[in-house]
């Protein structure tokens, strides 16, 4: 996943901002990112990891199984040979984040509520 997330972050630009790819040892560091992909190789510490994310405008996303059960916000899934995604909007909302209604229309599934109680 590493290569390509670099591949997709070269010469990206986010609102005419660029987008870094950072590779941290301690996830204590990952406060200050605004997303957060969190490798599979972080099972052992994935609870650990997200609380100390806990409650930081940070978005979580990872392709690690049952990513969501354990409060991420985001998990990708291989479905029929193509990457789709699933969100978490319980641990969305625990933050200042908005996932856009357009986002949350292609995502696979989405569970939680949203902060309105509107469906999205």
């Amino acid at each position: 996943m590493g290569s390509s997330l670099d591949a997709i972050a070269a010469n990206s630009t986010i609102d005419r901002l660029p987008v870094h790819v950072t590779r941290l040892t301690d996830i204590t560091g990952a406060k200050s990112c605004s997303i957060v992909f969190i490798s599979t190789t972080e099972m052992d510490h994935l609870r650990e990891d997200l609380a100390i994310l806990g409650n930081a405008d940070v978005l979580t996303v990872s392709d690690a199984p049952d990513f969501l059960q354990h409060g991420g916000m985001i998990q990708f899934l291989n479905v029929a040979n193509h990457v789709r995604f699933a969100v978490n909007l319980d641990a969305v909302n625990r933050t200042h984040l908005i996932l856009s209604s357009e986002l949350l229309r292609v995502a696979s599934s989405v569970s939680g509520k949203p902060p309105t109680g509107e469906l999205p």
